[in-house]
């Protein structure tokens, strides 16, 4: 039995102001970085995202992410 059996499929728009605004209201989630050298978790909420064209942000006490959506 695949993960996706059974479930109804959204493909999203790789869009960060359409996406980041939405997590904010799933309240705590992890936020998660790894590459072959180490891993990064961080727990807390997606909150004050700042939006750019070059370059978007959230700003919150336990989350601090920058964002290049033409790299999305």
């Amino acid at each position: 039995m695949g993960a996706d059996e059974g479930q109804k499929i959204v493909a999203l728009t790789p869009d960060p102001d359409a996406i980041i605004p939405q997590i904010e209201k799933l309240a705590e989630v992890m936020a998660l970085t790894r590459n072959p050298s180490c891993m990064i978790e961080r727990v807390g909420t997606y909150q004050n995202y700042h939006p750019g064209r070059h370059a978007a942000m959230v700003l919150d006490p336990e989350i601090d992410l920058r964002i290049f959506p033409k790299f999305w």
